[in-house]
């Protein structure tokens, strides 16, 4: 009767030790003052938290932002830059703000569309942020993923995130 007792009790305490381990694993950490910053852990939900780097202004969601030249920041991405996720924030320099990464997700993403935009079509970064149909025009571009559906200049548009490569498009 006393060795079950104490089988169950070795148990219960196993189970709990797991249990406290799990949950203190999932919850959020701050590192340099950025909850859920990059050094912080394996993220699965595909979302960090950044800093936008001095001089860095986002007026609206739904634009790209690329590394802001140190760890842990980031700026507005341009068509020149390789994108490394989308934010649906607005946020001055210094501020904290969401980022959904590129590649990899387990997820679809949105972005603002910079153009119109028909469903399947590969898709770029403009020099304002906002994702447009891969150019005809001769032209290096960052392709960032494959749209789902169609869209209008302005308008959130659906998109199959791809891992962010160079594509060169000769005239």
């Amino acid at each position: 009767m006393n060795s079950t007792l104490v089988i169950i009790g070795l148990l219960g305490a196993v189970l709990a030790v797991a249990f406290l381990g799990r949950v203190i694993h999932s919850q959020s950490f701050t590192i340099g003052g950025l909850a859920n910053s990059i050094g912080a852990g394996v993220h699965e939900d595909g979302r960090v938290t950044l800093q936008l780097a001095p001089g860095a202004t986002l007026a609206t969601g739904g634009l790209f932002v690329t590394g802001g030249g140190a760890a842990g920041l980031i700026s507005l991405c341009i068509a020149a830059t390789r994108p490394l996720g989308v934010v649906w924030d607005e946020g001055a320099p210094g501020d904290t703000v969401a980022v959904e990464l590129l590649g990899g997700a387990a997820k679809t993403r949105t972005a603002q569309a910079g153009a119109t935009i028909t469903a399947y079509s590969l898709l770029a970064v403009n020099a304002g942020g906002a994702v447009i149909p891969l150019p005809v025009a001769a032209g290096t571009y960052w392709v960032v993923g494959e749209s789902l559906e169609d869209a209008t200049a302005g308008d959130p548009v659906e998109f199959a995130p791809y891992s962010p490569y160079q594509v060169t498009v000769s005239a």
